[in-house]
């Protein structure tokens, strides 16, 4: 999925939301009037017209920068200056996704949770710009996270949880999910920096297409493939676990 065609599931995702509400608000006060009452009925039709409201501003605000999305964009993949820096973007659907698309609105990374059984969420990872592919296993019953790169594969075990700092260990390896004092959230492989995720921190050219107070990954200088890889697959984990931290 390119940016603009995100961007066109997002709008019909929010039009379909406002037909439904408004359908089912239109058949509340209709009962509401033939039966003749008021009084606390009156509060909720007020509070579902804002909710009504607000999914209709969501949708006309996608179909706007959809429409300002040119043809070209994401088209100089290759010519992009590698910054490190990569907007987070959610797919609707039912299962968990996640896009990282680069400032000139080409997605870089794909990741797609693939299948779950038994307590166990399967993820594919894709490298959009040469195909390379990668699995991340998420194991909840005992909070372990697996990597499979080529001929390689590291899994770690959350051992403590202390709402803002999550520990994984096994072995000599270690990793760490820490939330900052600027509610960052910070990735760490044996006490290395290896990516940030922040809000509201945007190159003003890449607010164009991207609206401000989306999620940017960070890499932290020049990571090789499995850093990288990893800082992908916490970044899954803390945004499949997000209730650990306050």
């Amino acid at each position: 999925m390119d940016l603009k065609n995100y961007y066109a599931s997002m709008s019909k995702m929010y039009f379909y939301q406002t037909v439904v509400l408004a359908s089912g608000l239109s058949a509340f006060c209709l009962i509401l009037l033939y039966i003749g009452r008021g009084g606390i009925f009156d509060a909720v039709v007020w509070a579902v017209w804002l909710y009504i409201l607000y999914f209709f501003a969501r949708y006309l605000y996608y179909g706007r920068i959809k429409g300002k999305i040119s043809a070209g964009t994401g088209s100089n993949r290759e010519t992009w200056p590698g910054t490190g820096k990569y907007v987070v973007q959610f797919p609707p659907g039912t299962k968990f996704a996640v896009q990282l698309y680069d400032g000139s609105g080409y997605c870089r990374w794909l990741l797609e949770e693939k299948a779950s059984r038994r307590g166990v969420k399967y993820f594919q990872l894709q490298r959009k710009l040469d195909g390379g592919a990668f699995s991340i296993r998420i194991q909840q019953r005992n909070r372990k996270v697996t990597v499979v790169l080529s001929g390689f594969q590291i899994s770690l075990y959350m051992l403590e949880n202390t709402g803002k700092h999550i520990f994984f260990a096994n072995g000599s390896q270690s990793a760490s999910i820490r939330k900052n004092e600027n509610n960052e959230i910070e990735f760490y492989r044996n006490d290395k920096l290896l990516a940030v995720v922040s809000r509201g921190i945007m190159p003003v050219a890449w607010q164009q297409i991207f609206s401000a107070n989306t999620p940017v990954l960070r890499f932290s200088g020049s990571l090789d493939e499995e850093d990288q890889v990893l800082a992908i697959a916490f970044l899954a984990f803390f945004y499949v676990h997000d209730k650990y931290f306050v």
